[in-house]
């Protein structure tokens, strides 16, 4: 019936987003995540406006890995998205940057509306979403995490209903495509 067609459907959308993410047509290049992540705040000012106070805490001695800048941009930006999608009406984002001799740390920490401890092993499945707004696919961490993964890094989150979310991006810094 209707829910089995739906399911077939998910799953084929899901096995295209890991096609997606397992592109192997880009040429590695420099990628500056300061850079991507300066970038990826002044595309989205227009959504947080009024709404957000965002501060940056960029602490990282490197800066660099190779990767590919426009999926790490998408990822961020899926992130950050979420992030925005977190207040009611105001609140407060923080960007940090960490290095040691191994990784590079992103930190995107948000004091919004938290997510609970059930929906915090779901929010990286593909089409999860809590928003019911229309044109929501639920897609946006499950991309961010299948892009951090391809650059052989780890996607986390730790939450707390009513005090925010933080999400953690740790890079290895001698990774090679």
């Amino acid at each position: 019936g209707k829910s089995i067609e739906n399911e077939l459907i998910k799953r084929k959308i899901g096995k295209s987003i890991n096609q997606i993410s397992k592109d192997t047509t880009f040429k590695p290049e420099i990628c500056n995540l300061e850079n991507i992540l300066d970038g990826c705040i002044l595309a989205l000012k227009f959504r947080f406006r009024d709404k957000v106070e965002l501060k940056r805490r960029y602490n990282a001695n490197h800066k660099t890995i190779l990767g590919n800048t426009g999926k790490l941009h998408q990822a961020i930006l899926n992130i950050l998205n979420n992030a925005v999608d977190a207040f009611e009406n105001e609140g407060q984002i923080t960007v940090e940057t960490e290095s040691n001799d191994a990784f590079i740390e992103i930190k995107v920490k948000d004091n919004g509306c938290g997510i609970s401890k059930e929906n915090l092993q779901k929010v990286t499945d593909p089409f999860f979403t809590t928003k019911d707004q229309e044109g929501v696919s639920g897609l946006g961490l499950s991309i961010a995490k299948s892009i951090i993964e391809e650059h052989s890094g780890e996607l986390s989150l730790t939450s707390k209903l009513g005090v925010g979310t933080t999400v953690c991006i740790k890079l290895p810094q001698d990774f090679k495509i």
